[in-house]
């Protein structure tokens, strides 16, 4: 032990240990004693489950604890504190409905003794839809119209559902889709959500796409390279030619101005085998087409 003063008869400000104690009187008659100081084991604080937070800006998030060592005659005295989080019960040992944050714990023994704790509580980000993207079918009867959506967040694989039709995918397209009103509702693991997106699936007017289509040829179609396009219209105006991809991302957008007609060689065999669209449009109309590169 430390702290005693060797030849004071009482002593204070012991640390834990053992004290022997020799007496000796004015005849050097001496007797000895023998003396334990004890402590207690230093207050220990463990986790033992904590959640976080299922969904961003719920409040469900809980911190279980036990606490041993101390003295406690009865039980301990728990004091929470927190500067970001919710939820809060100050004084009882384990916590529920807690929102983001972090939580400080102090537990205090009978003795005053204390130990302290930190517990952080996390979120998920919020589910948020970052782009959507229509690709109108080619006519009314057609089947060949496109959605892709894209989503950020929530926690996990995120799921796409489209509707009507119920499909449900991890990937956010959709294909083989007629012209229709759609809706894509995306949810994560925790089934947090739905965020959705509303969307719609088009066609051509019948008239402006009959005007061109009489008045384009494309050729070769399917191709493995090059694509020829010819145009013959019997006025001048403006075009703007775009190649797209199946999930409707923009590959390829050209302005040009024309007097009557124009040939355009392009060429794809940059991109991957699959299948494009090709838009032509002008202030008047405009003409869609299916691609197919193999």
């Amino acid at each position: 032990g430390t702290g005693f003063d060797a030849n004071v008869a009482d002593q204070t400000g012991l640390s834990a240990g053992t004290y022997d104690l020799t007496v000796t009187d004015d005849n050097g008659c001496e007797a000895t004693t023998s003396i334990t100081i004890n402590e207690p084991t230093a207050i220990s604080i463990e986790e033992t489950a904590v959640s976080d937070i299922s969904c961003n800006g719920l409040t469900d998030g809980s911190i279980d604890i036990s606490v041993t060592g101390g003295t406690a005659a009865t039980d301990y005295t728990y004091s929470w504190t927190t500067a970001d989080g919710s939820g809060l019960a100050a004084d009882t040992q384990d916590q529920t409905g807690l929102g983001a944050g972090t939580y400080d714990l102090t537990v205090t023994d009978d003795n005053g003794c204390e130990a302290t704790n930190s517990t952080v509580i996390t979120e998920p980000d919020a589910i948020t839809i970052v782009s959507d993207t229509a690709i109108n079918a080619t006519s009314e009867s057609a089947t060949d119209g496109s959605i892709e959506v894209e989503a950020t967040g929530g926690t996990g694989v995120l799921t796409y559902t489209l509707t009507p039709g119920d499909i449900s995918n991890e990937t956010g397209i959709f294909n083989n889709l007629a012209h229709n009103d759609y809706t894509v509702s995306v949810t994560d693991e925790n089934s947090c959500g739905p965020v959705t997106t509303d969307l719609t699936v088009s066609f051509p007017d019948a008239i402006e796409s009959i005007s061109l289509s009489k008045n384009i040829k494309l050729y070769p179609n399917p191709t493995s390279s090059k694509l020829t396009l010819e145009i013959n219209i019997d006025r001048s105006d403006s075009y703007t030619i775009e190649i797209i991809s199946l999930s409707g991302q923009q590959l390829y957008k050209e302005n040009t101005q024309s007097d009557r007609s124009f040939t355009k060689e392009l060429d794809l065999s940059g991109y991957a085998k699959g299948i494009y669209f090709i838009k032509v449009s002008t202030d008047h109309n405009h003409y869609q087409e299916r691609i197919i590169l193999q």
